[in-house]
């Protein structure tokens, strides 16, 4: 499968498949307000954290509604162990991926935090954001109506959407074998896996 051909009908389509990627490209509302970049070292936690510990460039961000809370003092064992399955089962090599918050906790609330995601990106450098689930698509796209497959860029790297973890658990085959259909394309396009 094209990713190119998955969102974009006719002539779109054909002039994706020539190289024009920029036609209707919107600017995210949120970039506006992402101003000055930050250094890494004056991250807040959990981003200071994921920071320091990867070796930019990553090629894949992933990044979900609720991964503020899971990086918390209470993550969800559940959520946890689908992205450890995912993940085992991806076997992708060490340093392929790295999960970036794009909400924060405050006062035990997720609130969005599209800023500091954005400016992540920036020293992350991936070649793909994954994005899981309509809730954090909003804060990615607060214009566009969610469904699956690839999107336009935000900051010159395009967006997979797929469903949540709340859409693949308790046991939801359905949704699991969707996202596992997108990233077996991931690997096959975005991964160096020799």
């Amino acid at each position: 499968m094209d990713f190119g051909d998955v969102n974009l009908g006719e002539p779109w389509g054909t002039w994706y498949r020539l190289g024009l990627r920029y036609l209707f490209r919107p600017t995210p509302a949120v970039s506006q307000k992402v101003s000055v970049a930050l250094p890494a070292q004056e991250f807040p936690e959990p981003w200071q954290r994921i920071l320091s510990g990867l070796e930019p460039p990553v090629p894949l961000v992933w990044t979900y509604w609720r991964l503020a809370q899971d990086l918390g003092p209470n993550p969800d064992p559940l959520r946890r162990t689908l992205w450890k399955n995912i993940l085992d089962s991806c076997a992708w090599p060490p340093g392929t991926l790295a999960f970036w918050p794009m909400s924060m906790l405050e006062e035990d609330r997720i609130v969005p935090a599209p800023a500091y995601f954005h400016t992540g990106l920036s020293h992350i450098q991936p070649r793909l954001v994954v994005c899981f689930g309509q809730r954090a698509f909003e804060v990615l796209y607060p214009d566009a109506p969610f469904q699956y497959g690839l999107h336009e860029s935000i900051a010159t790297i395009p967006v997979l959407a797929l469903p949540g973890a709340q859409d693949m658990l308790p046991d939801n085959r359905r949704a699991k074998a969707l996202v596992w259909r997108w990233l077996q394309t991931v690997s096959q396009r975005w991964i160096d896996t020799s």
